[in-house]
């Protein structure tokens, strides 16, 4: 798993046994926390805390459903069995590629 930090904001990840995370965040000076935690084997959880706080859970069978406690309001459910894209409503954008079952692309723009 490894996580890079564009800005102020802090990227926290922890080791996927059978999964490899890319988390990028160039977001602006916000305080921004990204965490990502491996359940068991390419199953994932991932917490994004900032001005908005998001929950996203990939379960087994690559279902995800990402949703955002704040007032932008954020769905992102599995396409396929390994492509996932979600799109937040305000000005921060988050994209997640599940290029396959074991490789996970998280872009903050």
């Amino acid at each position: 798993m490894v996580g890079v930090d564009g800005s102020t904001a802090l990227t926290v990840s922890s080791e996927m046994p059978e999964a490899m995370m890319v988390c990028v965040d160039v977001s602006e000076a916000v305080m921004a926390m990204m965490v990502g935690v491996d359940v068991c084997g390419a199953v994932m959880v991932g917490v994004y805390v900032s001005e908005a706080v998001m929950v996203s859970a990939d379960v087994p069978e690559a279902v995800t459903v990402v949703a955002d406690v704040s007032e932008s309001m954020m769905v992102v459910v599995d396409v396929s069995g390994s492509v996932m894209v979600g799109v937040d409503a305000p000005v921060d954008v988050m994209i997640g590629v599940d290029v396959t079952e074991a490789v996970l692309i998280c872009l903050k723009l």
